[in-house]
């Protein structure tokens, strides 16, 4: 219908089937009515990417401030993966609730490898490290670290899982003080030091891995290795908690725990995936230092699943037992 209400925002610029013919530079708030010619300018390719410089579906990403041109970003390629992940994952959720328990896991189980096989090509840089943009500008067809979008999608589940965490602490906190005559002790010192020392090498070899890119295999088997002292972590943990004959159902104790428990147990499940997944790209030439982006979020990953396995222990296994 086009933009039938004459409004000004930017939202009511005319576009085609797949967005704009370019990428506008606004200056106002209500750019289609202080800039008059707008939207002719836009439609003639006056703007940034008139083109596909790379041959595919692309994209600017910008600074948060003054939203200036940073690097270009390569969208996803058409595909059916995604749907069907999202398919399976919602298969997953609902056949627990019919507790079909075997049809869930492959239901779960197919999402994952939808997931794995959708992202296998998306850290993949170009033989061109640069293109030109529009007006003479050139920005580079990959980036990695904190400028990459890649990288804050991270941060921001990582802060999710935190707050998560954070919330279960307070729990923790909050029913022992309601009954704390309740509360057991922790398992024996031998096992808390077995998964601390574990935990403590897993997050730092996750931290050495991503400054191995130059050593693609050693930066693999760093990240393998890291993922394998938190899953001991984690089973030492599990382990020596269920030695004492805590039950989740029994005690408040036993539920706090084993959510705690449970929490991890995501993380290192997901971790175990990634290392695989790394791999799987190393084994296939897809890790190097020309593409840092996997080995650096994986790295990320499984440092700060070091981390709140620390936490967890910590809280467990010297609160309220560090007070006497």
């Amino acid at each position: 219908a086009g933009n039938v209400y004459g409004g000004g925002g930017l939202e009511w610029l005319p576009a085609g089937l797949y967005s704009t013919r370019s990428i506008p530079v606004v200056t106002s708030l209500y750019p289609l009515w202080d800039q008059k010619t707008l939207a002719r300018d836009v439609a003639a390719g006056r703007y940034f990417l008139p083109g596909a410089p790379t041959g595919g579906r692309e994209t600017l990403v910008t600074s948060p401030v003054n939203a200036e041109p940073q690097h270009l970003l390569r969208m996803p390629v058409p595909s059916g993966w995604h749907v069907w992940a999202a398919v399976f994952t919602a298969g997953f959720f609902l056949l627990l609730t019919v507790q079909a328990y075997a049809a869930s896991v492959l239901s779960g189980v197919l999402a994952i490898l939808c997931v794995l096989r959708w992202c296998w090509f998306l850290d993949h840089p170009l033989p061109q490290q640069t293109v030109d943009v529009g007006a003479g500008i050139e920005l580079p067809t990959y980036a990695s670290g904190p400028s990459s979008t890649g990288w804050w999608a991270m941060v921001v589940t990582l802060v999710v899982g935190g707050m998560v965490l954070a919330m279960s602490v307070f729990s923790y906190v909050f029913l022992w003080s309601r009954n704390p005559d309740a509360w057991r002790p922790p398992p024996d010192v031998a096992s808390l030091a077995i998964a601390t020392a574990s935990a403590i090498g897993g997050g730092a070899l996750a931290l050495l891995a991503r400054r191995q890119l130059s050593r693609p295999w050693l930066a693999t088997a760093m990240v393998l290795a890291s993922a394998t002292l938190l899953g001991l972590a984690f089973g030492v943990d599990l382990s020596s908690w269920r030695s004492t004959g805590l039950a989740p159902q029994a005690s408040a104790q036993g539920a706090i725990v084993h959510a705690i428990l449970a929490w991890q147990g995501f993380f290192v499940a997901v971790a175990a995936i990634m290392a695989l997944y790394v791999l799987m790209r190393r084994l296939y030439g897809y890790v190097g230092p020309d593409r840092p982006a996997t080995i650096e979020l994986v790295g990320l990953f499984l440092a700060y699943t070091a981390g709140q396995g620390l936490v967890g222990l910590g809280v467990t296994r010297l609160f309220p037992a560090g007070l006497a």
